[in-house]
């Protein structure tokens, strides 16, 4: 061999030798490159995240009557505080349903562990206030069944469209043994027709 082929093939061994470790470093580089311009991408690209829908209270329902072809609707929300009772009830939180079905149409409810002394054939009513308007007077009423620890609220559409615009409603009712109580409710987030 002439020294110009082993210095070519020296020459061919040094290149060889150094293209790969070239190579790799430059693969490297260009893949930490490319990490950080999609990081970049992902973060000019990203939706800012939309402010989260205040957290409602209201529980709903329907039942699906399937003779009749009919359903009746309920929206139902517990009070923040307990309704002072005697014995032999139980303190505990009012609920408010209101309800809407074919026969009958709206109603709003309000049950207790206990006995309300609503009396709708005395001309009875119940004070309301809604966030920090006035104090409302509305009417209030017994079932028909008798049952002591519920009361309807009247009017109803008038009660719903002010409750619809509220965040905190306070009902002031008449229980038994115990006097005027007042329940509050926490009506924000109110899904109703």
């Amino acid at each position: 061999m002439s020294k110009l082929h082993i210095a070519a093939l020296a020459l061919m061994a040094l290149t060889a030798c150094s293209a790969p470790a070239a190579t790799e470093s430059d693969a490297a580089r260009d893949a930490a490159e490319a990490a950080a311009d999609a990081d970049a991408a992902n973060d000019d690209t990203a939706t800012p995240s939309a402010p989260a829908a205040p957290v409602s209270a209201w529980s709903y329902d329907e039942d699906r009557d399937e003779m009749r072809e009919t359903s009746t609707k309920f929206a139902s929300i517990s009070s923040s505080n307990e309704v002072g009772v005697t014995w032999p009830y139980t303190p505990g939180p009012a609920r408010m349903t209101l309800r809407q079905r074919s026969t009958d149409g709206l109603s709003v409810m309000v049950n207790i562990e206990g006995q309300f002394t609503c009396r709708s054939y005395q001309g009875d009513t119940i004070a309301v206030k809604f966030d920090d308007g006035p104090i409302q007077q509305y009417r209030c009423n017994e079932p028909e069944g008798g049952a002591p620890g519920l009361l309807f609220i009247q009017p109803e559409r008038r009660f719903v469209t002010a409750l619809k615009a509220a965040e905190r409603v306070v009902l002031e009712l008449p229980v038994y043994e115990a006097g005027p109580q007042q329940m509050v409710f926490h009506v924000e987030g109110l899904v109703w027709e």
